[in-house]
């Protein structure tokens, strides 16, 4: 019976791992996968995932990134989305050589926020974090992690209470979308 419950364990524990954006590689799985393939990938679309009912996707197009930490990139594309106009919204994602240069990309914007912001505005660490901020208009919510070799992040204005699962559920989804074309990178 107890190896019967191990199994049943280990199936549910890798099926979740499939499932949850996030926990099917850790740091050496994501290195093993190729970045300039997983950016190829990425960049080849079509962005499939569901986004917040509020936003539907019109596709990834190029962006580019003005902040120091994302200059060891491989590739960055912003996610279009039609929206309402009484909503500001920017999404984008990220491609890092690396797991740990991703986090680091991470790391290093909740450090700025905090700098900007001035502290203790952010909540969560380098896999999944948001920032309420409120000192320069328009307020915004930022939300951000990573997985992998990616880093996404979005920021959505106004930044009221009943619009952070926007900018939470755009990231979850392009971070979904960038776990299943790392996937394919792979191999099988």
């Amino acid at each position: 019976m107890l190896s019967l419950l191990g199994v049943v364990v280990g199936a549910t524990v890798g099926i979740a791992g499939f499932l949850i954006p996030g926990t099917s590689s850790g740091p050496e799985a994501a290195d093993a996968v190729s970045p300039v393939a997983l950016a190829a990938l990425v960049r080849q679309g079509p962005f499939s995932e569901v986004l917040p009912s509020e936003f539907e996707t019109t596709g990834l197009v190029d962006v580019n990134i003005g902040d120091a930490s994302a200059a060891g990139r491989i590739d960055a594309l912003e996610l279009k989305a039609a929206h309402s106009e009484d909503i500001g919204f920017f999404a984008h994602l990220e491609v890092y050589p690396t797991g740990a240069a991703a986090i680091r990309r991470a790391e290093a914007r909740i450090e700025t926020i905090e700098r900007i912001y001035d502290g203790n505005v952010v909540d969560g660490g380098p896999e999944a974090y948001c920032a309420y901020k409120t000192i320069r208009a328009p307020t915004a919510w930022e939300c951000g992690g990573t997985s992998g070799l990616v880093y996404a992040e979005a920021t959505v204005a106004p930044n009221a209470n009943a619009y952070q699962h926007l900018a939470t559920g755009t990231v979850s989804a392009m971070l979904s979308y960038a776990d299943e074309k790392a996937r394919v990178a792979a191999g099988p």
